[in-house]
């Protein structure tokens, strides 16, 4: 709705839902139940795909799943955001979306809002680590939402504002 809204005024961000990044398939490490998710590859590879993407990425990746509704429940199967944030098991890494910063960046943020930020099952994990790199992904998004809201509304009362002085212009010249 937010969306909409904006892009009917032409304040839409203009993120871009395929960030190419180095590849980051050791982020799917983070979703095992065994040691593995208390890999610093699995941590590192989280934590490089969402400080390379702004909160547009996201939203754009985002937004390019809206109308998906299901699809892998396993990490290595994961294919976009909407998947990564759905996912509850892992057999391996992620590699097919291992250089799209913003659909991984996108999909942990999906992910951390779903799930009160429950990413990783071990409890070996290392949780302080994760959830830095979730709270970043989701303050990027909604820093995204409240700036697009903010310049929207902005546009809006612009314009509100410019036919206000037209019209009185309009009544002046009249009389």
């Amino acid at each position: 709705m937010i969306y909409e809204a904006a892009k009917a005024v032409g304040t839409e961000p203009k993120g871009d839902a395929k960030k190419a990044i180095a590849y980051s398939k050791e982020f799917g490490n983070l979703f095992k139940d065994t040691d593995e998710a208390n890999n610093a590859n699995a941590l590192a590879g989280a934590n490089r795909p969402v400080h390379t993407v702004s909160g547009a990425d996201i939203l754009a990746a985002i937004g390019e799943v809206k109308d998906i509704s299901k699809g892998a429940d396993d990490i290595a199967n994961a294919k976009n955001a909407y998947e990564i944030a759905i996912a509850n098991k892992n057999n391996g890494n992620a590699t097919h979306v291992q250089a799209n910063a913003s659909v991984i960046a996108a999909g942990l943020a999906l992910k951390a809002m779903a799930k009160d930020g429950k990413l990783a099952t071990n409890a070996n994990a290392p949780h302080e680590g994760i959830n830095s790199v979730l709270s970043i992904a989701v303050s990027e998004t909604v820093n995204e939402i409240i700036f697009t809201i903010r310049r929207t509304i902005d546009k809006c009362l612009k314009n509100v504002s410019d036919c206000i002085k037209s019209d009185s212009t309009n009544e002046l010249k009249a009389k």
